[in-house]
């Protein structure tokens, strides 16, 4: 009879007790309510750092207005809430050594994420990202973008970025013509 294998297993990710998500509101900058997990809003500088000072941190806190997020309309921000829900349980140490490297790994599921964008909504993003201080979003955001331009011509990249030609953008100048 072959022996019972008692060693316990490390858990999961998807094993942890988990507890349950804190909600607060934020107004995106076109007036929209949308609701968010605080634990996922800390990913921001900008906001773990308003959510610190206006005691919305702390335990026994019930009374959340919500947060004013200014310059994100509710479209971009929605996809905020939802990078930052993936990457709550993140070490936040993970994101800023990737800062630092030359070459960014961007997982699957940012992958697919971000690749989905079209290429405006995803610049409309990153800006969010760098707005709110999201380093990890920065990071694969910019990567991205980078690599989607990898071994394009310059026609390909005009289209790509949605840049005119020079003939087709509109002359700056004003000098006319006297006789």
């Amino acid at each position: 009879m072959p022996k019972k294998n008692n060693s316990k297993r490390p858990q999961s990710s998807s094993m942890k007790p988990t507890t349950p998500p804190r909600m607060i509101q934020l107004t995106s900058s076109d007036g929209i309510l949308l609701q968010a997990d605080i634990r996922a809003l800390i990913l921001s500088s900008t906001l773990a750092a308003t959510i610190k000072e206006l005691g919305y941190d702390k335990e026994d806190c019930t009374d959340f207005k919500p947060l004013p997020v200014n310059n994100v309309i509710a479209f971009t921000l929605k996809l905020v809430i939802e990078w930052c829900d993936k990457h709550k349980e993140d070490d936040p140490a993970i994101a800023q050594a990737e800062k630092d490297k030359k070459n960014i790994f961007i997982p699957s599921w940012d992958r697919h994420f971000l690749g989905r964008l079209p290429m405006s909504n995803l610049f409309d993003l990153i800006t969010a990202a760098y707005h709110l201080d999201i380093t990890g979003l920065i990071n694969y955001g910019c990567k991205t973008v980078a690599n989607s331009a990898k071994g394009k011509s310059t026609e390909e990249m005009r289209e790509l970025f949605g840049i005119p030609e020079p003939w087709e953008q509109p002359s700056t100048s004003t000098a006319t013509w006297d006789d």
